[in-house]
């Protein structure tokens, strides 16, 4: 995992309701991380503060942490 890739986990985890549950690719947002609507617009907030960039909305739902990743990923890649 690249540090692009660990300060989004790190971004996720630190955010997550259920601090107890382990953070990983595959976690999905809701139902392994405890995360909301409203969690996941702070998510998104945070994110932007973090990298400093803006960041569009997303096509299509992110339901895990790997579709944040790669979410994020594709931002960075069309701003380089």
């Amino acid at each position: 995992m690249n540090p692009l890739d660990q300060a989004i986990l790190s971004v996720i985890a630190s955010l997550a309701p259920d601090h107890m549950a382990p953070v990983t690719v595959d976690s999905y947002l809701v139902d392994d991380l405890g995360y909301d609507s409203p969690r996941k617009m702070e998510l998104v907030a945070a994110l932007e503060s973090r990298l400093q960039m803006r960041l569009k909305d997303p096509e299509i739902p992110l339901e895990t942490v790997g579709e944040v990743i790669g979410w994020v990923n594709r931002h960075v890649g069309e701003t380089a």
